[in-house]
């Protein structure tokens, strides 16, 4: 069985290579497939617009979505 994790294209079962952007690895794994070497490191930034801070509303579902990224980034899924 396959396990595509989060992607948005399904590579064919007989691909040479793969790039991808992994956290835990662990599809990798399922599919008896290891990373060879890393391209580069990364990171996920949440930028909002000034304006859009300043409105009671909009500042309160910025923070939301924050809090949300930064409890996917601390779990251990």
């Amino acid at each position: 069985m396959f396990f595509f994790g989060a992607t948005e294209a399904k590579p064919p079962e007989e691909a040479d290579v793969i790039f991808d952007v992994i956290k835990t690895g662990s599809t990798l794994a399922q599919n008896n497939l290891k990373v060879i070497d890393t391209i580069m490191e990364s990171s996920a930034y949440l930028i909002a617009n000034k304006k859009a801070l300043k409105k009671p509303k909009k500042r309160q579902k910025i923070y939301d979505v924050l809090s949300l990224c930064k409890g996917v980034c601390r779990s251990k899924i």
